[in-house]
């Protein structure tokens, strides 16, 4: 008994002393959700493979006294660096002054002041962008549509510039031609998109919440489709309701491409050697139906290669849906 006793006492000793010596790590989610939950174990598990860590994961708290409680257990913690997890949740993690931080999940970075105009790192923070570099999109562009060369974007230049002026130089190297229509006005947004019609061969989008809303998704698809001008988008949801393509990031592995870079900051790399990184896995979504209403036939390659090909849903349901708004016309004719 007692032997057994004194190897029980030496094996928490053991564990005790490993913690000690571990460094601790702290992971800020901005909600309780799947893909952020998906970022966090991603982010976990191969933070482990490299190092040994106590990774310690807190939800933003919107309650003013469980605000206060995180913020003392953070600091009791000295964490050698922090992953955030959304907007919130990274302008919550930058108030640790001394702190190393890695975001992701964040909409504009630039404009939230996370990193540089030139999308570098700023102070003691780093990223992932949740965005595929313009030059990436294009080339997905291009082997679908080879004879395609004027791409269309609406934007708001307050949010998007950045990433305009990365498009104008990936457009240049592939041999295309970008047609810009900046906006800083919602009202004004689909005067924008009419006044490309007969300028560009494909529209293209960027994350840009003054363009794309909830207001104005189904008017800027019903331009696409009444003008048999293919529409790319960034997310799964957009094929579904009707864009020809969606060019988007696997959202699980960003949490895994955080964690190569906290890995990089805990073996002791300058963090203002670590800019902020494009998403390294990117993935694609088809609308067999758009497809087959503009007469875009997608080279087999780029299908093969699809992470989905949808081919009908919500499309048809969205016709059926906007007959009453009086737009029965146009939508009888692109279904026949």
């Amino acid at each position: 008994m007692k032997k057994t006793a004194l190897i029980s006492l030496f094996a928490l000793l053991i564990s005790y002393c490993s913690t000690l010596h571990a460094q601790n790590v702290v992971v800020i989610l901005s909600k309780s959700m799947s893909v952020q939950d998906m970022m966090y174990k991603r982010f976990e598990k191969e933070l482990k493979k490299h190092h040994d860590v106590n990774i310690h994961k807190f939800i933003l708290g919107e309650d003013t006294e469980l605000k206060l409680s995180q913020d003392k257990e953070i600091m009791s913690l000295s964490p050698s660096a922090i992953f955030s997890i959304g907007t919130q949740a990274t302008h919550y993690a930058k108030g640790f002054k001394n702190t190393f931080k890695v975001f992701t999940l964040v909409v504009n970075p630039v404009k939230e002041s996370f990193c540089t105009k030139e999308g570098k790192s700023t102070g003691n923070m780093t990223g992932v962008f949740i965005s595929i570099s313009p030059y990436e999109q294009f080339k997905l562009i291009k082997e679908a549509l080879p004879n395609a060369k004027r791409i269309g974007v609406v934007y708001d230049p307050t949010k998007s510039e950045n990433t305009i002026n990365q498009a104008i130089q990936a457009a240049k190297k592939l041999n295309m031609e970008i047609i810009i229509a900046p906006v800083t006005n919602r009202a004004k947004v689909i005067e924008k998109f009419e006044n490309l019609a007969g300028k560009i061969d494909v529209l293209w989008s960027v994350v840009d919440n003054t363009v794309y809303n909830k207001n104005s998704f189904e008017s800027i698809l019903l331009f696409s489709l009444r003008n048999k001008i293919p529409f790319f988008g960034f997310s799964e949801h957009q094929v579904k309701a009707g864009a020809l393509m969606s060019i988007y990031c696997d959202y699980p592995s960003l949490g895994a491409q955080a964690a190569e870079i906290v890995s990089e900051i805990l073996s002791g790399k300058n963090i203002g050697n670590i800019p902020p990184q494009n998403p390294k896995i990117i993935k694609y979504a088809i609308s067999e139906r758009a497809s087959t209403i503009m007469g875009i036939k997608i080279p087999a390659k780029l299908r093969m290669g699809a992470d989905k090909i949808l081919s009908d849903s919500i499309l048809k349901r969205f016709y059926a849906k906007t007959i009453g708004l009086g737009r029965t016309t146009i939508l009888l004719s692109l279904i026949k």
